[in-house]
């Protein structure tokens, strides 16, 4: 997990997070590991707003609103290709696989 500064043009000082977007854990194992780092501060709970640079308009913009739009796009994309590659499937091969 890794974050970077930058100095904006105007002398902002922008703070870059790089790190993982999200884990879950589930094994107990792992949790006690976790809520140890927890502990230590090496990671915690994210609270505040997430953000995008938009490169039309030169400015950082709050992304919480396109969470949902985002997943959306995703599913129909997802939703698409498989499709896609079923009919390309059947184009080349004459005959639809069917896997009971």
């Amino acid at each position: 997990m890794s974050q970077r500064r930058e100095i904006s043009e105007d002398g902002r000082e922008l703070l870059f997070d790089h790190g993982a977007p999200y884990f879950t854990v589930t094994n107990p194992d792992v949790l006690s590991v976790v809520t140890e780092w927890e502990s230590r501060g090496l990671v915690a709970e994210w609270k505040s707003n997430f953000g995008s640079f938009d490169c039309f308009t030169n400015k950082i913009v709050n992304t919480e609103h396109q969470v949902l739009v985002t997943i959306i796009i995703l599913f129909v994309l997802h939703f698409f290709l498989l499709h896609l590659m079923v009919l390309l499937f059947v184009y080349l091969h004459g005959f639809i696989l069917i896997i009971s």
